[in-house]
C-alpha cells in the first residue's frame, strides 16, 4: 500500500474576488486556516506576518500585470494590526504611472493590516 503524498500548504490566501479598476485591482480574500506561513508564528495565537503580507502584495502585483516587479524603494511601509487565520480582507492595488508607484492597503471593512507603496522601475 502507498502511503498518500504530504497534503502542501497553503501559501497564498484563498481568492474570492478580483476586480479590476481604473487604476489596478481589488482582491477580496480569505486566510487559509492552514497557511504555511503560520506555522511557528506563533503556536497559540497565530498571526499572518507582516513580510509575508507585502510578499502577497508583490505577488498579486506580478501577477496582475504579468510581468516581475523591480523595486527601487519602499515608502510608508506600515503593518496596522495582526492578520489572523480565517480572517476575510481585501488588497487594493493601485499604480500611479508619473511616479511609477504601487499604492497598496490590506484591510477589511472596520480595520486596517498594512500599507504602503512601492516604487517601482517602468
Amino acid at each position: 500500500m502507498n502511503p498518500s503524498p504530504p497534503r502542501l500548504q497553503p501559501c497564498h490566501p484563498h481568492v474570492l474576488s478580483t476586480k479590476q479598476t481604473d487604476t489596478g485591482w481589488v482582491l477580496h480574500l480569505c486566510v487559509p486556516e492552514d497557511l504555511f506561513y503560520l506555522e511557528g508564528h506563533f503556536p497559540q495565537s497565530p498571526i499572518v506576518a507582516g513580510v509575508c503580507q507585502l510578499k502577497w502584495v508583490i505577488d498579486y502585483i506580478e501577477m496582475h500585470t504579468g510581468k516581475p516587479l523591480v523595486i527601487k524603494a519602499m515608502e510608508a511601509v506600515k503593518f496596522h494590526r495582526p492578520l489572523l487565520p480565517r480572517q476575510f480582507f481585501a488588497i487594493d492595488l493601485s499604480y500611479e504611472p508619473p511616479t511609477t508607484t504601487w499604492h497598496y492597503r490590506v484591510y477589511a471593512p472596520d480595520q486596517q493590516f498594512a500599507s504602503g507603496r512601492l516604487i517601482v522601475q517602468p
